[in-house]
């Protein structure tokens, strides 16, 4: 499960990345876009955290 988990969250980060570089596409929506992007990588590390501080707390 963790795995999974790690997949998913690279897949995601990767993705906030590509959706923050492509913003400069959107014409007349770049600050939308680029928003959109930094929101998923602030919850892509937030998720992380949260999940390390509840495998710190198990043990």
């Amino acid at each position: 499960m963790r795995y999974i988990q790690f997949l998913l969250l690279m897949i995601v980060m990767i993705g906030s990345f590509v959706v923050m570089g492509s913003a400069a596409q959107f014409v007349g929506f770049e600050g939308i876009v680029f928003s959109a992007g930094l929101l998923a990588f602030c919850l892509v590390v937030l998720i992380a955290v949260e999940i390390g501080r509840r495998g710190l707390r198990q043990r």
